[in-house]
């Protein structure tokens, strides 16, 4: 329980049924007309902030405060309460009153706490629920241009929505990482969210099914701290409303995940991932390039130890390879390490071969024509040793090293740098079988940053290039 929660919750228990209204947002009732949009709201927010603008510094003060200070905080509570408790849709200017209500609960509530503390009060209140929807579906959000805005920026913004009809996400997630300030609802709105949230979860989900786009999609989203969020979008089958909630946890709000957010976010992804079609996609938003989203790595982890073997296939495809990138090498093997403590034999054995053959077919950026100057790594050697090590144990790696050069010797080579960039290759492969050697599936560490051990075979090769 938060801080916020159990203020609200003393308030409540020491409130003697009066009320103190705040004249400000009680005056604009029957004064304006709620159809004067933008204006209507600022002048809403205006009040707000004038009438109840001083009671987040109230309530931090609270334990401090004499107890006639406490009950006179209790009776302004009292007038929302009342009025929320109250509202009914045959009463005059019902639309502007429950505006006015929602945004006075905006004061009161941090994160969800005053609907968390006033569920049992409200949890059988139709007519609230109700007006909560009418004044989410009242709200509309769309991009508009500003004057003078560049022709690139409004061809960015068409590419964009093109993308989202596709529910192409990779490139949705390429295009919304040029907006990086994101519209958000007036007060009264992300309250209707969060009372729907927290008194009427299915209500909320049914509204989320008519998203269509990922920018309304975020504005759902956004009241919702984190874990609220994840488990909003994981009971909505809506694809924008992933989207969103994933570009937020992957891009937007980067940091360490709490115990409780990455086993949400768990299941999140592994509700993604029985959408055999949709999943690569979805990882092309969140795994594409590991180093970016390292504060994620445990969830994925956790969710590929629960994962079929199309879903193991199309994670280690979504990496994009190369062979100068550590950060992302460390973060990949921190994530199959764990990985490899949750997942069963039969896991672990199908997404290592995966790795394992993807990794022979790239060969270190050869069909690239990348040439190497000295022994290189992938971001896929965790697995690859895990492949040597539990299923296909070289043989001889020495003896590989050596076979494989001898035929690249007797291959024609268009020059001295791709006959380098041979040899290399082949070291690069022998330095990792060289790695499992001696090492079992009882060990804690299987990749350890030892230096390069030079097979013999590749003396003859070193003096004849480098003349040593």
């Amino acid at each position: 329980m938060s801080g916020y929660e159990k203020a609200i919750g003393q308030l409540i228990r020491v409130w003697d049924g009066q009320v103190t209204q705040p004249t400000s947002l009680e005056a604009l009732v029957g004064t304006v007309s709620i159809s004067n949009g933008s204006g209507w709201l600022s002048q809403v927010q205006a009040a707000l902030l004038a009438d109840l603008g001083d009671v987040p510094s109230a309530i931090a003060g609270m334990a401090s405060a004499d107890a006639s200070a406490v009950q006179a905080l209790a009776r302004r509570l009292g007038w929302t309460i009342s009025a929320l408790a109250d509202w009914d849709s045959r009463a005059a200017n019902p639309a502007e009153r429950i505006e006015i209500v929602l945004a006075s609960v905006a004061a009161w509530d941090q994160d969800g706490a005053f609907w968390r503390a006033m569920r049992p009060r409200f949890d059988r209140h139709p007519k609230l629920r109700a007006a909560c929807e009418a004044v989410l579906n009242s709200r509309a959000t769309e991009v508009r241009y500003l004057d003078g805005v560049s022709i690139w920026e409004r061809e960015h913004y068409v590419a964009l929505v093109n993308s989202e009809r596709r529910q192409d996400w990779a490139e949705v997630a390429s295009r919304a990482a040029s907006f990086r300030q994101l519209p958000v609802l007036d007060p009264a709105a992300r309250e209707a969210i969060l009372a729907l949230f927290h008194l009427d979860r299915p209500r909320l989900v049914r509204l989320s099914q008519g998203i269509d786009s990922w920018m309304r999609a975020h504005v759902i989203g956004e009241p919702l701290v984190l874990a609220d969020a994840l488990r909003l979008a994981a009971a909505s089958r809506n694809s924008y409303l992933h989207f969103a909630i994933l570009d937020r946890i992957a891009n937007r709000e980067k940091r360490p995940l709490s115990t409780e957010e990455t086993q949400l976010l768990r299941n999140f992804l592994l509700m993604l991932a029985r959408d055999g079609i949709g999943w690569p996609t979805w990882l092309a938003v969140c795994n594409r390039y590991p180093v970016r989203h390292a504060h994620i790595h445990a969830a994925i982890a956790a969710a590929l130890a629960r994962s079929d073997k199309a879903a193991l296939r199309a994670y280690v495809e979504s990496i994009e390879l190369g062979t100068v990138d550590a950060d992302s090498r460390a973060i990949v093997t921190a994530c199959l390490t764990h990985f490899r403590r949750l997942a069963n034999p039969t896991r672990r054995s199908q997404l290592w071969r995966y790795a394992h053959d993807r990794w022979l077919a790239w060969n270190f950026g050869e069909s690239e024509g990348q040439n190497l100057t000295a022994i290189a790594q992938s971001v896929l050697d965790y697995a690859v040793v895990g492949w040597f090590v539990e299923c296909e144990k070289p043989e001889n790696p020495d003896l590989e090293f050596a076979r494989g050069l001898a035929e690249s010797e007797v291959k024609w080579h268009i020059s001295a740098s791709a006959a380098a960039s041979q040899f290399f290759r082949l070291l690069s492969r022998h330095h990792l079988a060289s790695q499992s050697q001696g090492r079992s599936a009882d060990d804690s560490v299987w990749l350890s940053d030892i230096s390069p051990r030079f097979p013999p075979a590749a003396d003859a090769f070193v003096r004849r290039r480098y003349g040593t």
